[in-house]
């Protein structure tokens, strides 16, 4: 019997390397060592990387310059080791079987499924043999994205656009798309709905047992911040189903470990208002700064001077008055996260610590990483009441007594006008890139 099953695996992943070696070959004419790039045809860029692993980070870098595919190789020991796999026990547990299989197919082309049964692996088409059309078939159902695992290019690589203005649709359509795309790695919901009926998009991207909290745009003309989490979540998402490194990050592990929440965008009313009105509108649809309407102990005693709606200040008629505020405490009420970030613009500063909460245990090493991965500056204690008594951070310290941080993510540039998403790359990307990730390990 399990000759028999050993016969049958042996032959379909005999197809599959097969396959590899066909599709690979096709290239050959544009292989080049780790590194190099060369022009070919109709001057078009295509960049060689024949040993693993490759940092997916350094896309982005070689599409800016120009690059037009990427063209990821297994090494040639890649090949040996499936040919070994597929003769032994490769798990250990003293049999033959479709597990072994299926490792030995993940070592091959590097795919993360569970769904690769034994009848995939033989004749899918059932024209009585195992074909390489066959193991085509089984790498398309597996996966749905083959493309993305050996050939790279600009188009397919990106669903987010981070140099452009978030407005609501512009996120409503990516979101679902990032969703779809790397559905194996992220879901996406709703918390709830603005007073203006649009959607506070949840996306939680990761398999692991501790969560983790990132929130962007509690004001609405800080939007670049809406980019920079929706750009950190394809990134990660991609890394993570390639099993690839990011910057030299283990994406598989860490995600393994944690499952990262994710709400982009917090208030899109009022990024939707400063988007279109090109003002520097920080409040809600309904005139409320939503980071002076949480309901901490000393909510009572803020008083900015402002005793009316408008774009900024106004903490509201009463704590938590607002829908996108009741969200947020739903959902903090409802899972217990290790830490949270709010991340606002500008200044490159971390806010970690008030008067009221004193120092939270574990707050002091979260800011170091923060400051180790990105070069940020932490901030002294908040001392007064009027910064700290609506945050959201500050509530979720004073809550939980875990860990909450507000990152200011941008440089100063002595105004409160919205950045330029079209320098997103210097502002932000260039040193936060990795902040998701390191606050993990």
């Amino acid at each position: 019997m399990y000759f028999f099953e050993s016969k049958r695996i042996i032959s379909c992943l005999t197809a599959l390397l097969l396959l590899s070696v066909f599709s690979f070959s096709a290239l050959a004419e544009h292989d080049l060592p780790a590194g190099r790039t060369k022009e070919t045809g109709a001057a078009e860029r295509v960049v060689s990387f024949p040993n693993e692993p490759f940092d997916f980070s350094e896309a982005d870098r070689l599409f800016a310059d120009g690059v037009k595919g990427i063209n990821i190789l297994p090494a040639e020991t890649d090949y040996l080791s499936l040919g070994n796999k597929a003769k032994g026990d490769a798990n250990g547990d003293g049999r033959i079987d479709t597990s072994d299989a299926l490792l030995a197919l993940r070592a091959s082309v590097g795919i993360v499924s569970s769904d690769i049964s034994l009848e995939y692996m033989c004749d899918v088409n059932e024209d009585g043999y195992v074909s390489s059309e066959d193991a085509l078939q089984i790498l398309k159902r597996t996966i749905g994205i083959i493309n993305e695992f050996n050939v790279v290019d600009g188009s397919s690589y990106r669903v987010t656009d981070p140099y452009t203005n978030y407005t609501y649709a512009k996120l409503d359509k990516e979101i679902k798309a990032v969703a779809v795309r790397y559905h194996e790695a992220i879901s996406l919901s709703s918390i709830g709905t603005t007073s203006g009926g649009k959607n506070l998009y949840l996306l939680r991207l990761g398999k692991g047992s501790k969560k983790v909290l990132y929130v962007g745009t509690m004001h609405g003309s800080e939007h670049i911040n809406t980019a920079f989490l929706m750009r950190m979540a394809e990134r990660y998402a991609y890394c993570y189903l390639a099993q690839r490194l990011f910057n030299g990050r283990d994406v598989y592990k860490l995600l393994n470990e944690y499952t990262i929440y994710i709400v982009p965008m917090i208030n899109p009313d009022g990024a939707d208002k400063a988007i279109n009105e090109g003002i520097s509108w920080k409040a809600n649809g309904n005139g409320v700064d939503l980071n002076d309407n949480f309901p901490t102990s000393r909510w009572k005693d803020l008083n900015n001077g402002v005793t009316a709606p408008g774009r900024k200040d106004y903490k509201g008629p009463s704590a938590a008055s607002e829908k996108e505020t009741k969200a947020l405490i739903k959902l903090c009420n409802e899972n217990r996260f290790e830490f949270a970030i709010s991340f606002h613009t500008k200044g490159q500063v971390i806010y970690w610590i008030d008067s009221l909460t004193k120092e939270v245990l574990g707050a002091k090493a979260l800011t170091q990483k923060v400051v180790n991965s990105t070069g940020y500056k932490a901030v002294g204690t908040t001392t007064n009441v009027n910064d700290y008594a609506g945050g959201f951070e500050n509530w979720f310290r004073e809550a939980y007594n875990r860990p909450g941080l507000c990152v200011e993510t941008t440089p100063s540039n002595g105004t409160t006008a919205p950045h330029d998403n079209a320098k997103f790359d210097s502002l932000i990307w260039s040193k936060a890139s990795n902040v998701g990730l390191d606050v993990l390990s």
